[in-house]
């Protein structure tokens, strides 16, 4: 399992969360401590100069991803122990927008951000090319079951559906999203759930092209939601 702390680090564990190690993604800046050091000086002396990161993903044991602020992307190929800055043939970002979420599926990764930015990559994170999302909503969430049929959900009440990867993306209305909406997850090619502000908790039973809203147990922002090998579905707060 990895740990992502936005300042620029990941905690990965190999023993179901016994112990934990740190992998330091962002390079430290050229600061030495002293007694004299402001309080800046000291922050950045712990935690690094990368900008704030937002989402972590792995593809397999190996090969993973994490996305950050203006367009951030680092990506590590053993596990954590080592990241590489994905940057364009210009030494640029792919997109200058935040990127709040990212997924991957073997070479194929989506991510997804501020003013409805979502980048595809189809080599491992080598390149990455925008698509086409329709909206300037930001995307919190992004969710492929498989390399075709993906979703993607946003500020108000925003829900989005593709069966090519991503090609095409169709909006999906709904009178059950009455809030921004920060995660999206599907259990199977017609069961999915997704959440967001003011405790709201959505249900799709039909791939995601209607969804019913469920009563929620809470009026806190809900983060995320996943389901278990049990069937029991958990959301958090």
């Amino acid at each position: 399992a990895y740990l992502l702390c936005g300042q620029g680090m990941v905690y990965a564990t190999t023993d179901a969360g016994g112990h934990w190690a740190m992998q330091r993604i962002g390079k430290a800046p050229e600061l030495h401590a002293s007694a004299t050091m402001t309080d800046e000086q000291r922050s950045q002396l712990v935690l690094g100069t990368t900008p704030d990161l937002h989402a972590i993903a792995f593809s397999d044991d190996t090969h993973g991803f994490v996305v950050g602020d203006s367009g951030t992307i680092f990506a590590t190929d053993d596990g954590g122990k080592t990241w590489q800055s994905r940057v364009n043939d210009k030494k640029q970002n792919f997109t200058t927008e935040h990127l709040l979420a990212i997924q991957a599926i073997g070479n194929l990764a989506w991510a997804t951000g501020f003013d409805g930015i979502i980048l595809h990559s189809i080599d491992g994170g080598q390149t990455w090319e925008k698509q086409n999302s329709g909206t300037t909503m930001a995307l919190q969430s992004v969710y492929f079951l498989n390399p075709d049929l993906g979703w993607a959900v946003g500020w108000s009440g925003t829900i989005l559906r593709s069966t090519d990867g991503g090609k095409k993306w169709q909006p999906v209305t709904t009178d059950a999203a009455t809030w921004s909406i920060n995660t999206v997850y599907f259990r199977d090619d017609k069961n999915g759930w997704a959440c967001g502000f003011s405790g709201e908790l959505l249900a799709s039973h039909d791939g995601g092209l209607t969804w019913q809203a469920l009563k929620s147990p809470v009026q806190s922002s809900l983060s995320s939601v996943s389901i278990d090998k049990a069937g029991r579905i958990w959301t958090a707060a």
